[in-house]
């Protein structure tokens, strides 16, 4: 891929290609040598640095204070495409340089045939490559890395996804389940770059309106009278909040919310404490600068799960070791790119949840397996566990696939001890609370100031450089 001006999008079908820098914006950052270009493969470098550090001195955004560290990881960043539409963007997902081009050409075509409907996006357009070739793997059985390369992964994420040290996680759900959400997560943390691009730009502009204003105000002094001058300044003189200076103060908010460490959390009493894993980039629009929770969509985790064939619900587990898990599985996934993971601790009133229809379903009991072996096929609850449709809350084991994917199960009636998650070196079955839909703006109002982002103790700690994959991450 060659280009003239290469953060101009080539002017090929489809012709709406959305480049990830602004031209200007990528101009300014490659003139500071704050960005390495590989025109001939698409794409440009960005030091780790601008990946973690707020994208203005008065940034309010709470993660950019959270999950920076300093000095972690490479200063080396990642190889971001240029444009969406490209075989680096499919590159960038997880696919080999093979199984890229091919994407890229095929999607060209679809996109240029006129036909819509879907996939509607790049994105969608890989996902349902994965869909269509209609293969998979899952639990302790099958070959997951031959079924991989069948698909086109390259062989960074192929060792990502197999790192031993979180195989109990990767057995909760197949292959094709933990390909598609590493795609949503790359493509969270690109978005993520192109928006903190877009708000230095903003704020370089600013800058530059603001140092132009006092340029003027300093040359109208040289030639005015002092009297003349200081009627000026009293009268004319305009609010300078209207030209957005930008605060030299970098002080946190003070909010019990802006937790930069586990031990910043303030236990309530009465309430019961829960966890969740994420991808720092899926928490935008989550809390307000002041730590208040805005939004609990971030937080839904998409179906099937275990409690629910057809409909996103709200995933939280009451034991941090097991959230701490769920994170290093998703780092491993997406460090290479950029990404970092925290953890959310959520603390709800115990008068909340008795106000909630409450189902709790443990293993050995027939309707919990019952309910886990139709929602994992992607069904509505049959009429014997209709009931099930009404409940506000689940409290239950965590489903896990054995020798099998529990879908390819013949009845649930086969479920057995092995398709029941433990926690990590014990013989507990790890448990959930799951919230449905209905009661997200009850959760919202009793937990507003309730919630906290925390460091995960393996944020950026995982060493994913040189010849192979290390998945040790520290635990402290």
């Amino acid at each position: 891929m060659s280009f003239n001006n290469p953060f101009v999008p080539p002017q090929t079908p489809p012709y709406y290609n959305d480049a990830v820098f602004q031209p200007d914006n990528a101009q300014d950052f490659a003139r500071a040598q704050m960005l390495s270009p590989s025109f001939s493969q698409g794409t440009v470098r960005i030091p780790t640095r601008l990946l973690r550090e707020p994208s203005s001195s008065n940034d309010s955004s709470i993660l950019s204070r959270v999950v920076a560290s300093p000095e972690t990881g490479s200063s080396e960043g990642p190889e971001v495409p240029l444009f969406e539409q490209s075989p680096a963007f499919f590159k960038w997902l997880g696919f080999n340089s093979s199984t890229a081009n091919d994407l890229h050409l095929r999607w060209i075509e679809w996109a240029a045939s006129g036909l819509g409907g879907e996939p509607s996006s790049v994105l969608d357009f890989a996902i349902d490559h994965v869909q269509r070739l209609n293969i998979n793997a899952s639990g302790d059985g099958g070959d997951w890395k031959a079924v991989m390369t069948q698909v086109g992964v390259e062989a960074d994420l192929q060792d990502a996804i197999m790192c031993p040290i979180s195989s109990d996680i990767r057995c909760t759900q197949s292959l094709q389940y933990w390909l598609i959400d590493t795609f949503r997560m790359r493509y969270r943390v690109l978005r993520d770059i192109q928006s903190k691009e877009k708000e230095r730009k903003e704020q370089r502009q600013k800058e530059r309106s603001y140092q132009r204003h006092q340029k003027r105000e300093q040359q109208q002094q040289q030639k005015e009278p002092k009297e003349q001058r200081q009627k000026t300044q009293d009268e004319e003189s305009p609010n300078v909040n209207d030209l957005a200076l930008p605060s030299t103060t970098t002080e946190d908010p003070t909010h019990p919310n802006l937790a930069t460490t586990p031990t910043g959390i303030q236990p309530q009493p009465d309430h019961l404490l829960l966890w969740k894993s994420l991808d720092v980039a899926r928490t935008k629009g989550l809390l307000t600068p002041t730590g208040k929770l805005a939004n609990l969509s971030p937080l839904l985790d998409r179906a099937p799960g275990d409690f629910s064939g057809v409909q996103s619900l709200f995933y939280f587990s009451p034991s941090k070791e097991l959230a701490e898990a769920y994170a290093l599985f998703a780092l491993t996934r997406i460090q290479r790119v950029g990404g970092d993971v925290c953890l959310l601790a959520v603390q709800i009133p115990h008068s909340l949840l008795d106000q909630f229809s409450k189902a709790e379903l443990f293993w050995p009991d027939d309707a919990w397996k019952q309910a886990v072996f139709e929602s994992r096929n992607g069904w509505p609850f049959s009429r014997e566990i209709s009931h099930l449709d009404d409940v506000d809350l689940f409290v239950g084991h965590v489903g896990r696939n054995g020798g099998w994917t529990i879908e390819a199960l013949a009845c649930h009636g086969d479920l057995g001890v092995e398709n029941v998650m433990r926690v990590t070196g014990s013989r507990e079955f790890a448990r959930q609370y799951v919230f449905g839909l209905g009661v997200r703006f009850q959760l919202k109002e009793a937990c507003g100031d309730l919630v906290t982002i925390v460091r995960s103790r393996y944020a950026a700690e995982v060493d994913l450089g040189g010849a192979g994959l290390e998945c040790g991450g520290r635990v402290s």
